[in-house]
């Protein structure tokens, strides 16, 4: 009851409006039913729940996780409450000064995505098996039942190079992503404002590029400045020894 009760607090007006998404955030061009069909590593069915109303974690409205909490009294949604308390407690740990992200409204929401999806779908580190039980054979949308895919690297690219506090040191994990990835496989893009942000960055793992800035001529030229300074100091260090 303690569990239930703190996680269904109503959130602020500011965190609501940011971070509520279509109960069906998957794209809407999933392929055919037969298509989606996957052979599965288990021979019975695994009790999926369709997750709703999740504020921390509301990428995952709509989307189907592996019920390993209640796996007989699927109204409970257990994994989706626990998946939400655990958005609810790391959403006031990582980000600001000291945390792993930047404090910007739009990085909340990014960062918010990425992390649930990551935690909520079937991947190396996790377990999701309700996507091999999916069924999209119905003419209505909203009835689909559709698991969340994992970000792919170009999401990691952009929660690195847009929000994370060390993007240098981010972009490590996401090189570790296996790029390019089969079709339907992950989730490319975050959704900002309702629509999903379409940064066509691919494989492309960068040093340091933002997505979203272009660095002005005049930061070029300092970091120009810069690494020649470095270099000269070396060089008067070396013949004076």
């Amino acid at each position: 009851n303690s569990l239930t009760n703190d996680i269904t607090n109503e959130p602020s007006n500011h965190l609501t409006k940011h971070l509520t998404n279509n109960p069906t955030n998957y794209p809407s061009n999933y392929p055919s039913n037969n298509q989606r069909k996957l052979k599965t590593p288990y021979t019975s069915e695994v009790p999926c729940v369709i997750c709703r109303g999740l504020k921390y974690c509301s990428a995952i409205n709509g989307l189907m996780l592996q019920e390993v909490y209640y796996p007989y009294d699927l109204s409970l949604l257990g994994s989706c409450y626990v998946l939400e308390a655990f958005g609810k407690r790391i959403y006031s740990e990582i980000f600001g000064n000291g945390g792993t992200y930047r404090d910007t409204v739009e990085c909340r929401s990014i960062v918010m995505q990425y992390l649930c999806l990551f935690y909520g779908s079937n991947n190396d580190m996790y377990t999701n098996y309700c996507i091999y039980q999916e069924d999209v054979s119905d003419a209505n949308p909203a009835n689909h039942k559709v698991a969340p895919r994992p970000p792919c690297k170009s999401f990691c690219v952009q929660v690195a190079t847009v929000c994370a506090n060390d993007p240098v040191d981010f972009l490590y994990i996401c090189n570790e992503i296996a790029c390019p990835p089969t079709e339907d496989a992950c989730n490319p893009d975050p959704l900002v404002d309702g629509e999903t942000l379409s940064a066509n960055l691919g494989c492309d793992v960068p040093i340091y590029s933002n997505p979203y800035v272009r660095a002005s001529s005049a930061n070029r030229i300092t970091n120009y400045l810069s690494i020649y300074l470095a270099l000269y100091i070396c060089l008067i260090v070396l013949l004076f020894r």
